[in-house]
């Protein structure tokens, strides 16, 4: 058998602590892939755990006493200061993620024969991050602006709005920037079956009418964008004829 010389000893070595070093390298690399999956998911349930939840009830009594009894059952699931929010006979919670979920285990448990709907995630979301003047005009105190609509029946039309809004701020960033020169806070839209729900945050105070022209000024192609999506939006059952967008109002 050969010997091998202090050379190839030397050659063995390096390799074994090529080997080594090699294996030692992938391992940190893997712990650190696996730390910023955690740390993503981490930050997904956080943006989860403080967006603002909807819990839709249709009622099929009078408006006046579901109003009522909706604040009651508010009260009771420990909501001091409830947002609630009625057209015709749709009601709606405006809350945090735990006060929302206590109220639609409620609802279901007071309204068996209703229609309850708890929407947890809106599947757009635009906030003044993307303003390049967010610092100067963001403010602490909003007022919330709550509309409905329906979807058309049509399932391909339906998928085609909702890509629009997965690409809009690429591809149409003029509608972005006509909510920034709005000064809207947040847009979040939801959506249940066929139904819409359109949250609008607004500086506390200010006038929406007036705010909501601005998104469109000296704006073409956010006009655009609004006839687009017109054809894919109807209104609600129980609206005039050419009425899509209804307005929710605040129950004080």
């Amino acid at each position: 058998m050969r010997k091998l010389g202090s050379q190839s000893m030397n050659g063995i070595l390096i390799g074994c602590l090529n080997r080594k070093f090699m294996i030692n390298l992938l391992r940190v690399y893997i712990f650190f892939m696996m730390s910023m999956v955690f740390s993503c998911n981490a930050g997904a349930n956080y943006h989860n755990a403080h967006s603002p939840y909807l819990v839709q009830v249709v009622a099929t009594v009078a408006a006046d006493e579901m109003i009522h009894r909706f604040y009651e059952l508010a009260k009771e699931s420990g909501i001091e200061k409830p947002l609630l929010y009625q057209w015709e006979n749709h009601h709606i919670l405006y809350g945090t993620k735990a006060e929302s979920e206590r109220f639609y285990k409620n609802c279901l448990e007071a309204y068996p024969l209703y229609d309850v709907q708890l929407l947890e995630a809106p599947f757009y979301t635009f906030d003044r991050k993307r303003c390049q003047d967010k610092e100067s005009i963001a403010v602490k105190e909003y007022d919330h602006v709550l509309l409905s609509a329906n979807l058309v029946k049509d399932s391909t039309l339906q998928q085609e709005y909702l890509d629009y809004h997965t690409q809009q701020f690429e591809q149409w960033p003029e509608v972005s920037q006509g909510f920034c020169k709005a000064m809207f806070q947040q847009v979040l839209l939801y959506r249940a079956g066929r139904q819409l729900f359109l949250v609008i945050s607004i500086p506390k105070g200010a006038d929406f009418e007036s705010l909501d022209k601005k998104t469109v000024e000296n704006n073409s192609r956010g006009e655009e964008w609004n006839k687009l999506m017109a054809k894919y939006q109807e209104g609600l059952p129980g609206t005039s004829e050419g009425e899509v967008w209804v307005f929710f109002n605040l129950n004080k």
